[in-house]
């Protein structure tokens, strides 16, 4: 767990995760659409894990049909990364923070290299590794105003929704935040709930809750395109996309809107 600090000015940050590239079937025309989104209004990035694919041969679900092209040969895992960095660069002061995926996980367990903490020296940006709780902060009228953000590569998966919202709500347990942010699941998807407290003047207040699912720019199933493992596990078509969600420090409020590439 990392716990990080972040006095901001744009009130808009892009949730992204999942990028997978080195894989034939990554939508690159949309990931470079969303990078170009970031750097023209200014928003901020956080970037929640599986940022290459990283399946090597020896990997159980590797598949030389699923890789592409260009990431064929020597040192194929190493030139995802790199690839990933120069994707990034031009958006390096605007990342918030990187997180680790299991994807990338697998190289630091196997190969005992930790390519996105690499990655974060390079672009001189926040390693998060694989979970953090992180407050957000605006200075305002002389007043500073914070929301708390947890965020994750995540964990949940499955065929079906349902697990992925349980999953996200179940963290409101034991963690206290504004927002919940998760990856991993490929899925892209926001929901809500509202808390009730008792306000410093002894009335009542509510707070609502943010649950976010990420999604990823993998396409799952693609005609003629090798033997994915969505398509091996039976997932269902997801759609391309990240989250923007707004912070309104003035009026405390926060919003989320999906971004279907």
């Amino acid at each position: 767990m990392i716990c990080n600090e972040f006095n901001l000015e744009s009130e808009t940050t892009v949730l992204a995760s999942d990028f997978h590239v080195g894989n034939k079937n990554t939508d690159m025309v949309a990931l470079k659409k969303m990078v170009s989104d970031v750097r023209k209004n200014g928003y901020n990035l956080i970037v929640l894990g599986d940022l290459c694919e990283c399946i090597s041969s020896r990997d159980k679900r590797f598949d030389m049909g699923t890789v592409a092209p260009e990431f064929l040969g020597d040192n194929m895992i190493g030139r995802q990364y790199k690839s990933v960095e120069k994707l990034l660069k031009p958006i390096a002061d605007q990342i918030l923070m990187i997180h680790s995926g299991n994807h990338d996980q697998s190289v630091t367990k196997y190969c005992h290299i930790d390519m996105v903490k690499d990655l974060c020296e390079n672009l001189e940006t926040t390693y998060s590794e694989y979970t953090a709780l992180s407050r957000l902060s605006y200075c305002k009228r002389g007043k500073k105003f914070s929301y708390n953000l947890y965020s994750t590569h995540g964990h949940a998966a499955g065929r079906l929704r349902g697990g992925k919202v349980n999953s996200l709500e179940g963290l409101a347990s034991h963690i206290d935040f504004d927002i919940a942010a998760a990856g991993h699941s490929h899925d892209l998807f926001y929901t809500s709930q509202q808390r009730m407290f008792q306000t410093k003047f002894g009335h009542l207040g509510l707070k609502t809750q943010y649950f976010c699912n990420t999604g990823s720019f993998l396409k799952g199933i693609v005609e003629g395109s090798g033997v994915s493992y969505p398509e091996q596990a039976g997932y269902r078509p997801l759609k391309i996309g990240y989250l923007k969600v707004k912070l309104n420090p003035r009026e405390y409020g926060v919003s989320v809107e999906e971004v279907i590439m």
